[in-house]
């Protein structure tokens, strides 16, 4: 398998059909929104099992009247973003195959393919996540047994055999969920049947799947940073000037972040399709080995 082949064309598509960038700001994970709150007045917390409940504070008096419309508002997004990253993620997959393997890639039609898929995308992520909680409270569970019957010597043998458990639960559960979600939307089958279709494939290639896992990581990491230095770059200066005419740090972190946001959602857009396209690929590569796909159907690159 040509992986380097993959990554090429994972950039070459994002860059030639830019409105897939749109798709990919809530497909890709949020890779453009790396920004920094540590200056922020957020609750300080001291961990610590006995007194977990006592040791959260408040820096400051809250004023519910204020700050229930805000968690409603932030409620609400949060709301946005999982129902639009429900129909992303189809959808671009839905381009890609298109542009891919022969087609004509139109922003409307993805996106109503998105719609198509979005209640069995929410199934998936349903399972998803319940694994992933089950998973992750054996783990934390384990960890508090160990402290509880040996002291720190034991729990540190044990945090030895959880990480490494740990990340190979987080190899087979993205890579399962990624090939099983292109496997839905490709062949228009059904949540049991992706996942077995997902599992299948992940059997038959291990190495494959963890090179790409490792591939995803790396992409992941390299385009967060460079968000975050564009975003900084342009906000940090504005921020620094703001601080100096007195505004205080939170008018600045706030002037900041809304002058770098649009770098920040172009780089998010571009870097969530790019990683989107990986998968896509490499999962075409897996079923489709024998030979290059046929080219798609002439059409305009968007704007």
């Amino acid at each position: 398998m040509d992986y380097g082949r993959i990554v090429t064309e994972s950039f070459q598509i994002a860059w030639r059909y830019k409105s897939l960038w749109i798709f990919g700001l809530f497909a890709g994970g949020g890779s453009g929104f790396n920004l920094d709150f540590s200056n922020l007045p957020l609750p300080k917390t001291e961990f610590g099992l006995r007194d977990f409940g006592e040791s959260f504070r408040f820096p400051f008096e809250m004023d519910w009247e204020i700050m229930l419309p805000v968690f409603l508002l932030v409620g609400c997004m949060i709301l946005g973003y999982i129902i639009m990253h429900l129909i992303s993620v189809p959808a671009i997959i839905d381009g890609v195959n298109k542009i891919k393997r022969g087609g004509t890639y139109r922003l409307g039609s993805s996106f109503s393919a998105g719609v198509d898929f979005f209640l069995r995308f929410l199934g998936l992520l349903l399972i998803g996540v319940f694994a992933f909680i089950v998973v992750a409270v054996a783990m934390v569970v384990a960890g508090i047994l160990a402290y509880a019957i040996g002291d720190i010597i034991l729990l540190v043998l044990a945090l030895l055999i959880i990480i490494p458990v740990f990340l190979v639960f987080l190899f087979v559960f993205t890579n399962l969920f990624a090939l099983a979600q292109r496997a839905m939307v490709v062949r228009n089958t059904g949540i049991a049947d992706a996942l077995e279709e997902g599992f299948w494939l992940l059997r038959r290639n291990p190495v494959k799947n963890l090179v790409v896992f490792l591939i995803e990581i790396g992409f992941s990491i390299a385009l967060g940073i460079t968000a975050f230095i564009l975003w900084a770059i342009i906000g940090a200066p504005i921020a620094v000037v703001a601080l100096a005419t007195g505004a205080g740090i939170i008018p600045a972190i706030i002037l900041a972040v809304i002058i770098g946001m649009p770098v920040s959602l172009v780089v998010g857009g571009f870097s969530g399709s790019v990683l989107q396209n990986l998968y896509t690929l490499f999962y075409f590569e897996l079923v489709e080995p024998s030979g290059p796909a046929p080219p798609a159907a002439a059409a305009a690159p968007t704007p």
